[in-house]
């Protein structure tokens, strides 16, 4: 081509063996007419649209995910809380009603055992998962 007779169009990047380059496109001054440069502009502005919808589905895809690990952590954290509250506080309780005199009754020791383990290990899980 012949660069009086060039108009450069826009510089763009492309993959080439060293790694990326930027190029500039060239047009012939005569193809580049009015009705040109206005499609060059309709397919920027559709470039930057498309640009702008991908990151709007990225995030909502980020979100649905995040809320499906929260959703899936408060379950897991509320089972463990109760197999954990069940088996150590109800069993802690009820042995510290008999050996230490703790609570009126084991039932009443082996409910508040149950509760403070049940809470303490829902709470501490739901931490954990936060931090990840």
């Amino acid at each position: 081509m012949n660069t009086r007779l060039e108009v450069a169009i826009k510089e763009v990047p492309r993959q080439f063996l060293e790694g990326w380059v930027t190029e500039t496109l060239y047009a012939h001054k005569i193809c580049y007419t009015p009705e040109r440069q206005q499609e060059e502009k309709r397919q920027h502005k559709k470039e930057q649209i498309d640009t702008l919808i991908n990151s709007k589905k990225q995030a909502n895809s980020f979100r649905k995910k995040q809320s499906l690990k929260n959703q899936e952590s408060l379950a897991v954290s509320i089972i463990l809380g109760i197999v954990l509250g069940i088996i150590v506080g109800g069993t802690g309780g009820a042995i510290s009603h008999f050996i230490l005199g703790f609570g009126s009754s084991w039932q009443s020791a082996a409910i508040g055992g149950f509760c403070s383990v049940s809470i303490s290990t829902v709470v501490t899980v739901l931490i954990i998962s936060f931090l990840d």
